[in-house]
Parts: structure tokens; sequence; C-alpha cells
């Protein structure tokens, strides 16, 4: 009886660490990036990203999303949960024909895309290379 009541207590607090550890690490500092030839501000990043503005000074803007950190984007620059961000997006696909941000997986490849696409917005955890921060959250 011991064991099992021992591999539990083993079982809950490895979950609480787990869990304490990853909440930890997912409330960083979220960095919205774009390429060095491209002049975007902070309050331009809500817009970008709800599809609002599409172009600067000539160059189309994409957005990309990083799926390591969408929801605390979401949370923190646009005050949005993931399911009313779809809505929003599914109402633009709709109704304007625009293309949803595509997602990509790691700060690398966001950094990567806005490297070699000008007009490229994303957002990453840690800031490396040839890139423009916007805003930090």
């Amino acid at each position: 009886m011991k064991k099992i009541y021992s591999k539990i207590l083993h079982t809950s607090l490895a979950t609480i660490m787990f869990t304490f550890f990853s909440a930890s690490a997912s409330s960083g500092d979220i960095y919205v990036i774009t390429s060095s030839g491209v002049t975007l501000t902070g309050d331009d990043v809500k817009d970008i990203f709800e599809g609002n503005k599409q172009t600067e000074g000539g160059v189309k803007l994409t957005p990309i999303d990083n799926a390591s950190l969408k929801t605390e984007f979401l949370n923190k620059a646009l005050h949005l949960t993931p399911e009313k961000y779809t809505s929003l997006w599914g109402k633009k696909v709709f109704r304007d024909g625009l293309i949803p941000p595509a997602t990509k997986s790691s700060d690398l490849e966001i950094i990567a895309m806005v490297k070699s696409k000008p007009g490229t917005v994303g957002y990453v955890s840690e800031v490396s290379g040839d890139v423009r921060v916007i805003t930090k959250y």
C-alpha cells in the first residue's frame, strides 16, 4: 500500500513541478520582429495580425504565427483567445478573401522567414540575426 501512495505522491509532485516550470518558461518576453528594411511600430502589430494592415511603404506585409508562443502572443498583443482569433480570420477569409497567417513551429523558422522575405512579421522568444525588433511584450 505504501508503494502505491509513494508512486502517487511522486507522480503528483512531478506534475506540479512540470506545470510550474512550463508556466515559468512560457511567461517570458515575446519579441515581434520584421526584416530590417521595413519600418513598423508597436501600434501596427495588432492591425497586422488581425489583417487590417497589409502594406507598409509599398511592401506587402506577411504575418507569421509561432506555434510555441501563439496563445501567449494572442493574449498579450491582441487580447484574444485562440478561438476568437480563428473566428476573426474565418470571417476575413470569407468576407475579404484574405489569407490567415501561416504558422511555423519555432523561433528559428520565424527568423529564417523574416530574413528571407521582406515584409514578413513574426514573433519569437529570443532575437538573433539581422532582424528588426518592432516591440516587446
